[in-house]
């Protein structure tokens, strides 16, 4: 009866609004992804535009680290986290003095020290972006070695992820090409 086509009517009233604000929140859901991407670019063109020598450094270091990762099965998530890193991983060396990044000749111990300390401060400065925490830990760990030569923390063989591995060999594979 009448109850019967009021329920109804209620019901798929209710299910359209849900339809509509589903889409709503994918929507926006892609917008603050696309502005995310957005912000990483526009960080990473600055830290580009800091020294000559590096410009489109993340681009290529993105484009060989992509093309790894997806070969060697990496998921969205993963790769989406890879891509930020890629592009910040060397946002740290806004604390290195100009003489030192501009050098031409070889760097003293003391100026060697200064560089290395860019992984750990280009983690400090994406800690206190929310979501950025796995960035952050990409961008501490991208000079790492296997046999744990690499800096800031000794980390060696599996202690280093995958994700962090593919970082660092497409960062060195740009900087020896």
């Amino acid at each position: 009866g009448v109850l019967g086509t009021v329920r109804r009517e209620k019901e798929e009233a209710v299910s359209s609004t849900i339809v509509l604000l589903d889409a709503e929140v994918t929507r926006r859901t892609a917008h603050l992804k696309d502005l995310y991407l957005e912000t990483v670019l526009a960080l990473s063109a600055a830290i580009e535009a800091k020294n000559a020598y590096t410009h489109g450094h993340c681009n290529r270091v993105w484009s060989f680290a992509r093309a790894a990762g997806e070969r060697l099965g990496l998921g969205p998530d993963e790769l989406l986290e890879l891509r930020y890193a890629c592009y910040l991983h060397d946002v740290g060396k806004i604390h290195i003095p100009d003489h030192v990044l501009d050098k031409a000749g070889p760097l003293t111990a003391e100026e060697f020290a200064i560089v290395q300390g860019h992984p750990a401060a280009g983690e400090a400065i994406l800690l206190p972006i929310r979501g950025f925490r796995r960035v952050a830990a990409l961008v501490r760990s991208h000079h790492e070695r296997l046999d744990g030569s690499g800096y800031p923390d000794g980390l060696a063989g599996e202690s280093i992820g995958l994700p962090t591995r593919i970082l660092a060999v497409a960062d060195s594979l740009d900087a020896m090409t």
